[in-house]
């Protein structure tokens, strides 16, 4: 009696309402790739392509269905720990949710990457069709005539509703490749500036424009007069102006703006703008006299960290605040970071700005909004 070939298995959250893991087949050649922690993707349902985490690893296959093998892998690392699984399922039970419900809520933004799998020929691909099915040819010659397509496009393309053991075999010949094309849902905040068009750089262009709309555009006249004042147009160092900042101190409607831009002597153009503004500090930490009291709690709690956790009770109003940017200050100088969490949104903005006025830029906030 020979034995049965290892067959490797994961289970894997999605991030779908439905209580427990979904066990899917590992292709021999990502086992070393398929780790607890990463993503992957897979084929759930018909039709569906999910990102799922890896949970566990093992060998047991499921009697009551088919394994589904998983498609590709999306991380090299890790992205979440054993700490972090256990974490959920204990937040999975208290909430009485899945955990797909709160791997949708727990992941964070930058993880939570909306995705459309697609497929291309593979590179190495030698243009042979005599070993493949008909259907399988008809997927080759689709991707001929159209280089990337989507797996419900190659789905149409061949009549076939469940496309993907089709697919798998392709990839598996190394014919076709699913490609995972990630899209942030961040969208960089843009802001438009104003130029001035290069047929008017000279003085001699400039005055003539003048005196061309003075008269019969004055509102054109306020709005691009509000222009070279803000531009320090005439001066030694100009600067880039804001189409927002011409139109407040132009006091003029967007359509005296637009005119100019029709006629081509403004140019807009956009830029990218960091939503991390920089704050300097306006103060040390050292600056703070703590009270008696403060001191008091201050040293207690320096004298107890890190060995024991330590419960700060106070009133509202009554000074944590500043022992908390004491201790703050404490850590940093000694190389550490630390992180500040706040029990409620609402409070955000408040704290934010006490910390900025000491730390400066070097405070970072990360919230749901």
């Amino acid at each position: 009696m020979t034995d049965e070939p290892l067959v490797y298995l994961c289970d894997v959250i999605l991030p779908v309402p439905l209580p427990g893991s979904f066990t899917y087949r590992i292709p021999v050649d990502m086992v070393s790739s398929v780790i607890p922690g990463v993503r992957i993707v897979v084929p759930f349902g018909k039709q569906k392509i999910y990102t799922a985490l890896v949970r566990r690893l093992h060998h047991k296959v499921p009697l009551d269905y088919e394994v589904k093998y998983v498609l590709s892998v999306l991380d090299a690392i890790p992205c979440i720990s054993e700490e972090h699984f256990r974490f959920w399922e204990w937040m999975a039970g208290y909430y009485l949710c899945t955990p797909g419900e709160v791997m949708q809520a727990a992941l964070p933004s930058a993880l939570k990457l909306a995705s459309e799998s697609k497929l291309m020929l593979h590179p190495l691909y030698d243009g042979r069709l005599d070993e493949f099915t008909d259907k399988e040819q008809q997927v080759i010659e689709a991707l001929h005539n159209t280089p990337v397509l989507t797996l419900s496009e190659a789905s149409r393309s061949v009549g076939v509703t469940r496309v993907i053991p089709l697919i798998r075999r392709l990839i598996e010949q190394e014919v076709v490749v699913m490609e995972e094309e990630l899209q942030e849902k961040y969208h960089p905040k843009k802001e438009v500036y104003v130029t001035l068009s290069g047929d008017f750089h000279s003085e001699d262009a400039l005055k003539q424009l003048f005196d061309k709309i003075e008269k019969r555009a004055p509102k054109q006249v306020d709005v691009l007069t509000s222009f070279l004042t803000l531009a320090a147009w005439f001066g030694q160092n100009r600067t880039e102006v804001r189409r927002r900042d011409v139109l407040q101190m132009s006091k003029q409607a967007q359509s005296a703006f637009d005119s100019l831009v029709k006629k081509k002597v403004l140019n807009v153009y956009e830029k990218d703008i960091s939503r991390f503004r920089d704050f300097p500090a306006q103060a040390h930490p050292d600056s703070i006299i703590l009270s008696a009291a403060q001191q008091n709690a201050f040293d207690e709690i320096t004298s107890s960290l890190p060995d024991r956790p330590v419960l700060l009770h106070g009133l509202t109003s009554s000074g944590k605040t500043e022992i908390y940017i004491k201790l703050i200050d404490r850590v940093i100088k000694e190389g550490g970071q630390v992180l500040y969490l706040l029990p409620e949104i609402a409070l955000t903005t408040q704290i934010v700005d006490r910390l900025r006025f000491f730390f400066g830029s070097g405070t970072g906030v990360y919230h749901s909004r």
